[in-house]
Protein backbone atom coordinates (compact mmCIF):
# COMPACT_ATOMS: atom_id res chain seq x y z
CA UNK A 1 0.00 0.00 0.00
CA UNK A 2 2.80 2.76 0.66
CA UNK A 3 4.63 1.68 -2.26
CA UNK A 4 1.30 2.24 -4.46
CA UNK A 5 0.91 5.81 -2.68
CA UNK A 6 4.59 7.05 -3.35
CA UNK A 7 3.85 5.51 -6.94
CA UNK A 8 1.33 8.02 -7.25
CA UNK A 9 2.99 10.79 -5.78
CA UNK A 10 6.06 9.69 -8.30
CA UNK A 11 3.53 10.49 -11.40
CA UNK A 12 1.97 13.69 -12.82
CA UNK A 13 -1.95 14.17 -11.97
CA UNK A 14 -3.19 13.60 -15.22
CA UNK A 15 -1.31 10.09 -14.82
CA UNK A 16 -3.04 9.65 -11.33
CA UNK A 17 -6.67 10.69 -12.30
CA UNK A 18 -5.87 8.25 -15.44
CA UNK A 19 -4.97 5.39 -12.78
CA UNK A 20 -7.58 6.44 -10.70
CA UNK A 21 -10.12 5.73 -13.30
CA UNK A 22 -9.26 2.72 -14.77
CA UNK A 23 -9.57 1.05 -10.90
CA UNK A 24 -13.02 2.82 -11.47
CA UNK A 25 -13.87 1.45 -14.64
CA UNK A 26 -12.55 -2.46 -13.64
CA UNK A 27 -14.57 -2.58 -10.22
CA UNK A 28 -17.84 -0.92 -12.57
CA UNK A 29 -17.17 -3.70 -15.02
CA UNK A 30 -16.85 -6.65 -12.17
CA UNK A 31 -20.27 -5.19 -11.12
CA UNK A 32 -21.79 -5.49 -14.39
CA UNK A 33 -20.84 -8.91 -14.98
CA UNK A 34 -22.50 -9.91 -11.36
CA UNK A 35 -25.55 -8.10 -12.37
CA UNK A 36 -25.46 -10.10 -15.30
CA UNK A 37 -25.05 -13.13 -13.87
CA UNK A 38 -27.99 -12.39 -11.40
CA UNK A 39 -30.19 -11.44 -14.04
CA UNK A 40 -29.08 -14.75 -16.10
CA UNK A 41 -30.61 -17.01 -13.34
CA UNK A 42 -33.57 -14.94 -12.67
CA UNK A 43 -34.57 -15.00 -16.53
CA UNK A 44 -33.77 -18.95 -16.13
CA UNK A 45 -35.99 -19.67 -13.71
CA UNK A 46 -38.95 -17.36 -15.16
CA UNK A 47 -38.69 -19.15 -18.76
CA UNK A 48 -38.12 -22.81 -16.81
CA UNK A 49 -40.92 -22.41 -15.05
CA UNK A 50 -43.44 -21.31 -17.20
CA UNK A 51 -42.52 -23.39 -19.62
CA UNK A 52 -43.08 -26.67 -16.76
CA UNK A 53 -46.31 -25.31 -16.07
CA UNK A 54 -47.57 -24.65 -19.89
CA UNK A 55 -46.37 -28.60 -20.89
CA UNK A 56 -48.28 -30.36 -18.02
CA UNK A 57 -49.63 -28.57 -15.00
CA UNK A 58 -50.28 -31.91 -13.28
CA UNK A 59 -46.50 -33.26 -13.86
CA UNK A 60 -45.22 -35.07 -11.24
CA UNK A 61 -41.38 -35.86 -10.32
CA UNK A 62 -38.90 -37.48 -8.80
CA UNK A 63 -37.41 -36.76 -4.56
CA UNK A 64 -34.31 -34.49 -4.83
CA UNK A 65 -33.00 -36.91 -1.87
CA UNK A 66 -33.90 -40.20 -3.80
CA UNK A 67 -32.70 -38.87 -7.27
CA UNK A 68 -28.61 -38.49 -7.77
CA UNK A 69 -29.04 -37.26 -11.26
CA UNK A 70 -30.96 -34.87 -10.42
CA UNK A 71 -31.53 -31.31 -12.61
CA UNK A 72 -28.84 -28.30 -11.66
CA UNK A 73 -31.95 -26.60 -10.64
CA UNK A 74 -35.36 -27.93 -9.39
CA UNK A 75 -38.43 -26.50 -11.32
CA UNK A 76 -41.84 -26.62 -9.88
CA UNK A 77 -44.57 -28.69 -10.24
CA UNK A 78 -46.68 -27.57 -7.43
CA UNK A 79 -50.70 -27.71 -8.16
CA UNK A 80 -53.46 -27.65 -6.55
CA UNK A 81 -55.23 -30.81 -7.41
CA UNK A 82 -52.05 -33.08 -7.87
CA UNK A 83 -53.53 -35.84 -10.05
CA UNK A 84 -51.81 -37.45 -12.77
CA UNK A 85 -54.31 -37.67 -15.64
CA UNK A 86 -54.90 -41.37 -16.86
CA UNK A 87 -57.46 -43.91 -17.83
CA UNK A 88 -54.94 -46.95 -16.12
CA UNK A 89 -54.85 -48.14 -13.06
CA UNK A 90 -51.80 -46.79 -11.06
CA UNK A 91 -49.97 -47.37 -7.41
CA UNK A 92 -49.29 -43.06 -6.74
CA UNK A 93 -45.59 -42.89 -5.08
CA UNK A 94 -45.77 -40.56 -2.13
CA UNK A 95 -42.17 -38.71 -1.41
CA UNK A 96 -42.40 -37.55 2.44
CA UNK A 97 -38.76 -35.81 2.47
CA UNK A 98 -36.89 -33.33 4.93
CA UNK A 99 -38.59 -32.09 7.88
CA UNK A 100 -42.43 -32.41 8.36
CA UNK A 101 -43.86 -28.85 9.60
CA UNK A 102 -46.33 -26.59 8.04
CA UNK A 103 -43.94 -26.05 4.60
CA UNK A 104 -40.34 -25.78 3.64
CA UNK A 105 -37.68 -26.27 0.97
CA UNK A 106 -38.80 -30.10 0.60
CA UNK A 107 -41.93 -30.15 2.57
CA UNK A 108 -45.61 -29.03 2.39
CA UNK A 109 -48.18 -30.13 4.99
CA UNK A 110 -51.04 -28.83 2.62
CA UNK A 111 -50.02 -30.46 -0.40
CA UNK A 112 -49.65 -33.85 1.54
CA UNK A 113 -53.34 -33.82 2.59
CA UNK A 114 -54.65 -32.36 -0.40
CA UNK A 115 -52.71 -35.46 -2.59
CA UNK A 116 -54.19 -38.31 -0.10
CA UNK A 117 -57.09 -36.86 -0.33
CA UNK A 118 -57.56 -36.61 -3.81
CA UNK A 119 -56.15 -40.06 -4.21
CA UNK A 120 -58.68 -41.42 -2.65
CA UNK A 121 -61.64 -40.46 -5.05
CA UNK A 122 -59.86 -41.39 -7.50
CA UNK A 123 -61.33 -44.63 -8.97
CA UNK A 124 -57.94 -45.20 -11.32
CA UNK A 125 -55.44 -45.55 -7.97
CA UNK A 126 -55.16 -48.17 -6.94
CA UNK A 127 -52.87 -47.87 -3.41
CA UNK A 128 -50.20 -45.74 -2.21
CA UNK A 129 -46.53 -46.79 -1.40
CA UNK A 130 -44.83 -43.84 0.84
CA UNK A 131 -40.94 -43.30 0.05
CA UNK A 132 -40.02 -41.54 3.56
CA UNK A 133 -36.69 -39.76 4.38
CA UNK A 134 -37.32 -37.81 7.17
CA UNK A 135 -35.64 -36.72 10.59
CA UNK A 136 -39.37 -36.29 12.17
CA UNK A 137 -40.97 -32.43 12.54
CA UNK A 138 -43.97 -31.21 14.43
CA UNK A 139 -46.17 -33.57 16.66
CA UNK A 140 -49.85 -31.82 14.70
CA UNK A 141 -48.56 -32.41 11.13
CA UNK A 142 -47.02 -35.78 11.93
CA UNK A 143 -50.52 -36.69 13.61
CA UNK A 144 -52.43 -35.36 10.57
CA UNK A 145 -50.38 -37.02 7.84
CA UNK A 146 -51.27 -40.27 10.13
CA UNK A 147 -54.86 -39.62 10.57
CA UNK A 148 -55.05 -38.93 6.61
CA UNK A 149 -53.60 -42.39 5.84
CA UNK A 150 -56.23 -43.97 8.20
CA UNK A 151 -59.06 -41.78 5.98
CA UNK A 152 -57.45 -43.03 2.84
CA UNK A 153 -57.70 -46.71 3.66
CA UNK A 154 -61.07 -46.43 4.44
CA UNK A 155 -61.38 -46.79 0.66
CA UNK A 156 -60.57 -50.07 0.98
CA UNK A 157 -57.05 -49.05 -0.84
CA UNK A 158 -53.75 -50.17 0.28
CA UNK A 159 -50.95 -48.21 2.04
CA UNK A 160 -47.36 -49.48 2.10
CA UNK A 161 -44.25 -47.56 3.14
CA UNK A 162 -40.67 -48.01 2.25
CA UNK A 163 -38.34 -45.60 4.66
CA UNK A 164 -34.95 -44.53 2.37
CA UNK A 165 -31.92 -43.20 4.25
CA UNK A 166 -33.87 -41.77 7.75
CA UNK A 167 -37.20 -42.70 8.79
CA UNK A 168 -37.20 -41.47 12.13
CA UNK A 169 -39.54 -39.87 15.18
CA UNK A 170 -41.86 -38.42 12.88
CA UNK A 171 -41.28 -39.79 9.63
CA UNK A 172 -41.92 -43.67 11.98
CA UNK A 173 -44.74 -41.96 13.30
CA UNK A 174 -46.52 -41.54 9.63
CA UNK A 175 -44.92 -45.13 8.57
CA UNK A 176 -47.42 -46.78 11.19
CA UNK A 177 -50.05 -45.49 9.07
CA UNK A 178 -49.13 -47.96 7.03
CA UNK A 179 -50.17 -51.94 6.96
CA UNK A 180 -46.93 -53.08 5.14
CA UNK A 181 -43.36 -51.45 6.10
CA UNK A 182 -40.17 -52.10 4.17
CA UNK A 183 -36.69 -50.72 4.97
CA UNK A 184 -33.35 -50.55 2.84
CA UNK A 185 -31.04 -52.63 4.90
CA UNK A 186 -29.14 -49.26 5.66
CA UNK A 187 -31.98 -47.59 6.87
CA UNK A 188 -31.89 -45.45 10.10
CA UNK A 189 -35.56 -45.45 11.85
CA UNK A 190 -37.00 -45.51 15.49
CA UNK A 191 -35.95 -42.46 17.67
CA UNK A 192 -39.66 -42.99 19.18
CA UNK A 193 -39.68 -39.91 21.32
CA UNK A 194 -40.46 -36.99 21.93
CA UNK A 195 -39.27 -33.10 22.47
CA UNK A 196 -41.99 -30.76 24.02
CA UNK A 197 -39.54 -27.30 24.24
CA UNK A 198 -36.21 -25.44 24.58
CA UNK A 199 -35.06 -23.61 27.28
CA UNK A 200 -32.40 -21.36 27.48
CA UNK A 201 -31.68 -19.40 30.32
CA UNK A 202 -28.93 -16.92 30.03
CA UNK A 203 -29.83 -14.17 33.37
CA UNK A 204 -26.72 -15.63 35.14
CA UNK A 205 -24.54 -14.24 32.23
CA UNK A 206 -26.39 -11.09 31.56
CA UNK A 207 -26.28 -10.54 35.22
CA UNK A 208 -22.42 -10.83 34.86
CA UNK A 209 -22.34 -8.40 31.98
CA UNK A 210 -24.91 -6.02 33.39
CA UNK A 211 -27.38 -6.20 31.25
CA UNK A 212 -30.82 -6.10 32.27
CA UNK A 213 -33.81 -7.76 29.90
CA UNK A 214 -37.65 -7.41 31.53
CA UNK A 215 -40.77 -8.90 29.53
CA UNK A 216 -44.26 -7.68 31.09
CA UNK A 217 -46.64 -10.29 31.10
CA UNK A 218 -49.84 -11.09 32.65
CA UNK A 219 -49.85 -14.45 34.01
CA UNK A 220 -47.17 -16.08 35.48
CA UNK A 221 -46.05 -18.47 33.06
CA UNK A 222 -46.74 -16.29 30.09
CA UNK A 223 -42.88 -15.89 29.75
CA UNK A 224 -42.04 -19.76 30.54
CA UNK A 225 -39.03 -20.58 28.38
CA UNK A 226 -38.19 -17.02 27.30
CA UNK A 227 -33.90 -16.74 27.76
CA UNK A 228 -34.19 -14.18 30.36
CA UNK A 229 -36.00 -15.64 33.11
CA UNK A 230 -35.08 -19.36 34.30
CA UNK A 231 -37.66 -22.21 34.90
CA UNK A 232 -39.69 -22.66 37.68
CA UNK A 233 -40.17 -26.24 38.89
CA UNK A 234 -43.95 -25.53 37.80
CA UNK A 235 -42.72 -24.52 34.67
CA UNK A 236 -40.89 -27.48 34.51
CA UNK A 237 -43.45 -30.04 35.20
CA UNK A 238 -45.77 -28.40 32.50
CA UNK A 239 -43.26 -28.90 29.65
CA UNK A 240 -42.81 -32.60 31.14
CA UNK A 241 -46.68 -33.09 30.81
CA UNK A 242 -46.77 -32.04 27.27
CA UNK A 243 -43.76 -34.25 26.22
CA UNK A 244 -45.46 -37.31 28.44
CA UNK A 245 -48.97 -36.47 26.71
CA UNK A 246 -47.38 -36.72 23.01
CA UNK A 247 -45.11 -39.63 24.17
CA UNK A 248 -48.33 -41.89 25.10
CA UNK A 249 -49.63 -41.25 21.70
CA UNK A 250 -46.82 -42.32 19.73
CA UNK A 251 -46.10 -45.35 21.56
CA UNK A 252 -49.84 -46.19 21.69
CA UNK A 253 -49.87 -46.10 17.87
CA UNK A 254 -46.85 -47.76 17.34
CA UNK A 255 -48.64 -50.42 20.09
CA UNK A 256 -51.69 -50.47 17.63
CA UNK A 257 -50.66 -51.05 14.36
CA UNK A 258 -46.89 -53.11 14.82
CA UNK A 259 -49.41 -55.44 17.51
CA UNK A 260 -47.06 -55.02 19.92
CA UNK A 261 -47.65 -55.25 23.74
CA UNK A 262 -47.70 -51.28 24.96
CA UNK A 263 -44.91 -52.10 27.59
CA UNK A 264 -42.78 -53.77 25.08
CA UNK A 265 -42.71 -50.95 23.12
CA UNK A 266 -41.89 -47.89 26.12
CA UNK A 267 -39.15 -50.28 26.96
CA UNK A 268 -37.62 -49.75 23.42
CA UNK A 269 -39.23 -46.47 22.70
CA UNK A 270 -36.24 -44.66 24.65
CA UNK A 271 -35.32 -42.13 21.73
CA UNK A 272 -32.75 -43.98 20.18
CA UNK A 273 -32.43 -45.20 16.73
CA UNK A 274 -32.29 -48.50 15.54
CA UNK A 275 -30.33 -50.08 11.85
CA UNK A 276 -32.75 -51.82 9.63
CA UNK A 277 -31.82 -55.37 11.15
CA UNK A 278 -32.47 -54.01 14.70
CA UNK A 279 -35.88 -52.36 13.87
CA UNK A 280 -36.98 -55.85 11.92
CA UNK A 281 -35.94 -58.03 15.20
CA UNK A 282 -38.13 -55.32 17.11
CA UNK A 283 -41.02 -55.67 14.30
CA UNK A 284 -41.14 -51.88 13.61
CA UNK A 285 -40.69 -53.21 10.21
CA UNK A 286 -42.22 -56.02 8.13
CA UNK A 287 -39.30 -56.52 5.44
CA UNK A 288 -35.48 -55.14 4.64
CA UNK A 289 -35.34 -54.68 0.81
CA UNK A 290 -34.66 -52.38 -2.25
CA UNK A 291 -37.39 -49.91 -3.47
CA UNK A 292 -37.98 -51.86 -6.45
CA UNK A 293 -38.62 -55.04 -4.26
CA UNK A 294 -41.08 -53.29 -2.22
CA UNK A 295 -42.96 -52.07 -5.53
CA UNK A 296 -43.14 -55.90 -6.46
CA UNK A 297 -44.01 -57.35 -2.95
CA UNK A 298 -47.24 -54.80 -3.45
CA UNK A 299 -48.12 -55.72 -6.52
CA UNK A 300 -47.65 -59.82 -6.04
CA UNK A 301 -50.04 -59.32 -3.03
CA UNK A 302 -52.96 -57.41 -4.52
CA UNK A 303 -52.34 -58.51 -7.98
CA UNK A 304 -51.47 -55.15 -9.24
CA UNK A 305 -48.99 -56.62 -11.82
CA UNK A 306 -49.92 -54.42 -14.76
CA UNK A 307 -50.34 -51.16 -12.60
CA UNK A 308 -47.94 -48.17 -13.36
CA UNK A 309 -46.49 -46.83 -10.75
CA UNK A 310 -46.60 -42.45 -10.67
CA UNK A 311 -44.23 -40.13 -8.71
CA UNK A 312 -45.95 -38.08 -6.54
CA UNK A 313 -43.36 -35.17 -4.71
CA UNK A 314 -43.81 -31.37 -3.48
CA UNK A 315 -41.31 -29.19 -5.11
CA UNK A 316 -41.65 -25.78 -4.20
CA UNK A 317 -41.78 -22.42 -6.28
CA UNK A 318 -38.16 -21.24 -6.67
CA UNK A 319 -37.08 -17.57 -7.01
CA UNK A 320 -34.30 -15.64 -8.61
CA UNK A 321 -32.82 -16.22 -4.92
CA UNK A 322 -33.26 -19.88 -4.90
CA UNK A 323 -31.80 -20.23 -7.95
CA UNK A 324 -28.41 -18.21 -7.43
CA UNK A 325 -27.81 -19.62 -4.17
CA UNK A 326 -28.27 -23.34 -5.69
CA UNK A 327 -25.52 -22.54 -8.15
CA UNK A 328 -23.13 -21.13 -5.73
CA UNK A 329 -23.74 -24.37 -3.56
CA UNK A 330 -23.54 -27.16 -6.60
CA UNK A 331 -20.06 -24.62 -7.20
CA UNK A 332 -18.67 -24.90 -3.67
CA UNK A 333 -17.62 -28.82 -3.14
CA UNK A 334 -17.67 -28.18 0.95
CA UNK A 335 -21.63 -28.09 1.09
CA UNK A 336 -22.01 -31.32 -0.67
CA UNK A 337 -20.72 -33.24 2.03
CA UNK A 338 -23.38 -35.58 3.64
CA UNK A 339 -22.78 -33.41 7.34
CA UNK A 340 -23.59 -30.35 5.26
CA UNK A 341 -26.88 -31.99 3.59
CA UNK A 342 -27.64 -32.91 6.64
CA UNK A 343 -27.78 -29.85 8.15
CA UNK A 344 -29.70 -28.60 5.17
CA UNK A 345 -32.63 -30.84 6.21
CA UNK A 346 -32.96 -29.18 9.52
CA UNK A 347 -35.10 -26.57 9.82
CA UNK A 348 -35.00 -24.32 12.58
CA UNK A 349 -38.47 -23.02 12.89
CA UNK A 350 -39.48 -25.83 13.64
CA UNK A 351 -42.93 -25.56 16.26
CA UNK A 352 -42.93 -27.83 19.07
CA UNK A 353 -43.79 -30.27 20.94
CA UNK A 354 -42.35 -32.58 18.04
CA UNK A 355 -41.49 -36.03 17.13
CA UNK A 356 -38.19 -35.13 15.73
CA UNK A 357 -34.48 -36.73 15.97
CA UNK A 358 -31.51 -34.96 16.59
Amino acid sequence: MNQENNNLQNTSPNTQQKQKKKRKTSGLGIFIIILIIIIGFASYSIFFENNTNNKNSLQTTNSNFSNNNKPFFSISTKTKKNIHQTSSSYIAKIYITGVIQNNNKTYDQQWLLDTIKTLKDDKHNKGIMLYINSPGGSVYESDEVYQALNDYQKSRKPVWAYMGPLAASGGYYISCGAEYICANRNTLTGSIGVISGESLDLTKMMENLGIKSRTFTAGKNKNMLNYNEPLSEQQEQIMQSIADECYDQFTSIVAINRKIDIDKVKEIADGRIYTANQALKLNLIDKICNEDEAISSMKAKYQFNDTDVIDYCYTPTLNWMDYFYSAIKELNPISQTAEAKVLDMIDNNLTYPAYIYK
